[in-house]
């Protein structure tokens, strides 16, 4: 998470309630945006190359160089919008509230009041173990449940919310 000092929630806060923690993203979560951008790349360059090479023994060449060119193109536009979209995301552990803040223009919040929290549990698979990242979920009594994925550092950011409780 770019955004790291969590200016959205700020904004959000109510009286008494102040910002305990700024929980930020792994960077395998930007691996998500890093290979739209190798793969458009590649469709760019293979584009690119069937063009100035003029290659004669492909029999629609005009075709191909516009297919590589316009899914490079796709690609590297998804991956604008989900860096953009990463680096306007937070994960924030106020005193009264756990907030996971999405979206650029259209914004989507989860909130999980901690009062109501009744378990805090870190997901972690081998992946995760060996990368250091985790899912974090946290569950209230009425059953609802609010998950994060991809948390840095999850095993302290579990504990500050634990502690929050």
């Amino acid at each position: 998470m770019a955004n790291s000092e969590g200016r959205y929630v700020k904004t959000t806060l109510s009286k008494k309630e102040k910002i305990l923690e700024v929980i930020n993203e792994h960077w395998m979560e930007k691996l998500n945006y890093w290979l739209l951008y190798f793969a458009g790349l590649a469709f760019l360059l293979m584009g690119g190359a069937v063009f100035s090479w003029g290659v004669q023994y492909v029999q629609y060449k005009d075709a191909l160089v516009l297919f590589s060119l316009a899914i490079g193109i796709i690609f590297v536009v998804m991956a604008v919008y989900r860096q953009i979209e990463f680096y306007f995301r937070e994960i924030v552990l106020t005193n009264k509230r756990f907030v996971y803040k999405r979206g650029i223009i259209g914004v989507k919040t989860e909130e999980q009041i901690l009062a109501k929290t009744d378990t805090v549990e870190m997901d972690q698979s081998v992946l995760g173990r060996i990368f250091g990242y985790a899912a974090i979920k946290l569950t209230t009594t009425g059953g609802s449940v609010l998950r994060v994925e991809y948390i840095d550092d999850a095993r302290k950011a579990k504990s500050r919310i634990e502690e929050a409780l």
